[in-house]
């Protein structure tokens, strides 16, 4: 019988294999491929790499993970409605607040603080990762919320933090 090609299982291997390489070989790799790293010094590619690589099945998915990065924020009225509660709004101020006074400011320290406002709110698992994610990203889908934050930086997280809450108190 002749061979089945089967492209699942080859970008199953291909994803081990990604997974395996150094963040500065999967770089140099998929720059002489054609993937674009924007204006982004090499040093924030390669955290990004080494941070999100169990993620990438080929190494276009590098392009297309940070390009949600990369999208410009806007509010989005139907996002912005599913945010109209006051636990919500409680979530996303104690969230602002605990962000600025983050001085290490990395995923794990993002996401110890996202845990530690759903002990304090008593919120757990979708109802407190979820308005997060809609609220930074704008977005129903994409990479952790902790790890969105720590690639736009503190600032951006606390100006989108701000401008939905700012809709909300209109």
């Amino acid at each position: 019988a002749p061979a089945v090609f089967d492209f699942e299982k080859l970008k199953w291997m291909n994803h081990k294999y990604i997974s395996l390489l150094d963040s500065e070989k999967i770089y140099n790799t998929a720059q002489s491929i054609g993937v674009n790293f924007g204006n982004k010094p090499k040093e924030w590619w390669l955290e990004f790499i080494e941070l999100m690589k169990d993620h990438f099945d080929t190494l276009k998915d590098i392009e297309n993970l940070s390009s949600q990065i990369f999208t410009p924020y806007e509010l989005k009225e139907e996002i912005v409605n599913e945010l109209r509660d006051p636990q919500i709004k409680s979530l996303l101020a104690t969230f602002k607040e605990k962000l600025e006074a983050l001085t290490t400011f990395n995923k794990d320290t993002i996401l110890d603080t996202i845990k530690q406002i759903g002990k304090e709110l008593k919120i757990k698992g979708k109802a407190l990762y979820f308005p997060l994610r809609l609220a930074i990203t704008m977005s129903e889908q994409g990479i952790e919320v902790h790890e969105y934050v720590y690639f736009i930086g503190k600032e951006e997280a606390i100006s989108r933090l701000n401008k939905v809450l700012e809709v909300l108190d209109a």
